[in-house]
């Protein structure tokens, strides 16, 4: 069976497009094709890659992607289309018309994504968010709807839960070496305000002794803001990733190369973002790294369900600083909770577990 995956959005490699649903399909012996951003043509893991040349303007990204991926998915002769941008949505139509299989995979609540963002004029903003969701309602009348995150079902009633949980065949045994017990704190992946850029730069600054390290894409504006941000803690900041994609097999060195005290996801408070359980909480756990995040229920409920981390108000400095403190002072209970949380994922918060109900769907949708 031949299946298709389309994006203009998301780099080649995308952790949940290519390392795990493609190279999971390919794996279990699918033609597996993807077209996105990418250089050349090649083949990885089995899967082949078909490059889309990226075009810089946003507007243009909309306009014309979506097209020459038709095109080119067309070419292909797929059995399955399954796309991963909203923005693809009336090219779905299209295929559907041409009676092809087509799933729709969303990993993010899109709504609330265009809601945050600022730099869209207000009218604009409220006229996208229509839009939107008069396209994510027609594609659930045709579409195989695939959703990242549970709290998705309430838009989506038919959308099947695939959660965006970590490989286990990558890992690596842990030791006590590789367990959480120096000074260093890490957060991963894109670094921007809303992801807590700001908050997690200012603690060298006010809890002393402690690194930090930040690594992924943040530009180089940001940088400058961040390490600014620090006051007397400048030279405890690490960043990595300036204006560069990091990739998540860079991330996972990370992970083994040091012995992090805590991981990070101190985010302000936003719609976007408080009912989301982030990939980066179950990354953590899988590598027993304890989680330090913002006190939001349902993130909140987590932690306190595995008892693999602290939970603090975001905007008070002072609940932060006394958290790590806790950790620098209570070292046995913070590899404690690296291995609870690392248990929970070995057991239960694994993409092995969502593999299944990903392959259950492709074999049920041409049966």
């Amino acid at each position: 069976m031949r299946v298709i995956h389309l994006t203009s959005v998301h780099p080649w490699n995308d952790n949940r497009i290519f390392h795990k649903e493609c190279v999971s399909l390919a794996q279990k012996g699918f033609d597996v094709f993807l077209i996105a951003p990418a250089i050349e043509e090649k083949v990885v893991n089995g899967v082949h890659i078909i490059p889309l040349s990226e075009v810089k303007s946003r507007l243009l990204r909309v306009l014309v992607q979506p097209i020459r991926l038709f095109f080119k998915g067309m070419q292909l002769k797929g059995d399955i289309y399954h796309f991963h941008d909203p923005e693809l949505i009336p090219i779905a139509f299209f295929l559907r018309l041409f009676r092809k299989n087509v799933i729709y995979d969303i990993h993010e609540d899109n709504i609330s994504v265009i809601q945050a963002r600022p730099s869209i004029p207000s009218f604009f903003r409220h006229l996208l968010v229509i839009i939107v969701r008069i396209f994510e309602w027609l594609a659930q009348k045709g579409m195989h709807i695939i959703i990242a995150e549970s709290y998705y079902k309430r838009r989506f009633k038919n959308g099947l839960i695939i959660n965006n949980y970590p490989l286990l065949h990558n890992k690596v045994n842990l030791n006590e070496n590789n367990i959480s017990v120096t000074n260093a704190i890490i957060y991963t992946g894109k670094i921007t305000p809303i992801r807590g850029a700001l908050i997690h730069s200012s603690i060298p600054g006010y809890v002393p002794g402690v690194e930090v390290h930040m690594v992924g894409k943040h530009t180089s504006a940001l940088r400058e803001e961040m390490l600014n941000n620090t006051g007397q803690g400048r030279n405890k900041l690490l960043l990595i990733g300036t204006d560069d994609f990091v990739s998540p097999s860079i991330i996972q060195d990370y992970y083994l190369k040091h012995k992090w005290l805590a991981g990070l996801a101190i985010f302000p408070f936003s719609d976007h973002y408080k009912e989301k359980e982030l990939t980066k909480f179950f990354e953590y756990m899988l590598n027993g790294i304890p989680i330090i995040c913002s006190n939001f229920p349902v993130w909140n409920k987590l932690v306190e369900k595995e008892k693999c981390g602290l939970t603090v108000n975001p905007n008070d400095p002072q609940d932060i600083k006394e958290k790590i403190e806790y950790l620098l002072n209570n070292k046995e209970e913070a590899i404690s909770m690296g291995a609870r949380g690392r248990a929970a994922v070995l057991s239960k918060y694994n993409w092995e577990s969502q593999e299944k109900k990903l392959i259950e769907q492709y074999e049920s949708i041409v049966s």
